[in-house]
């Protein structure tokens, strides 16, 4: 079943941008997250929800996405939510 992106609220938002500060703040330390995040049918309208987990390497503001070392680079405008894991 194919799902249609959400879209966030205020709150929600507020928490997404408290956790990719925090991850820009580690990236020296690769820290590990558990990132949720839509991904877009390219066929069709919708798509699916997608939870990866990895160290992060860098968050990438001109391209707006998080890459992971070992993984997918993530588009932040397509994050639902993140759980930094210690």
């Amino acid at each position: 079943m194919k799902l249609i992106k959400l879209e966030l609220s205020e709150e929600q938002q507020e928490y997404l941008n408290q956790q990719i500060q925090l991850l820009v703040e580690r990236t020296s330390d690769t820290p590990q997250a558990q990132i949720t995040y839509f991904v877009p049918d390219d066929r069709k309208s919708g798509g699916e929800y997608v939870t990866v987990t990895g160290r992060v390497r860098r968050v990438d503001d001109s391209n707006r996405e998080i890459v992971f070392v070992d993984g997918p680079t993530v588009k932040i405008d397509d994050v639902w939510n993140i759980k930094i894991l210690l």
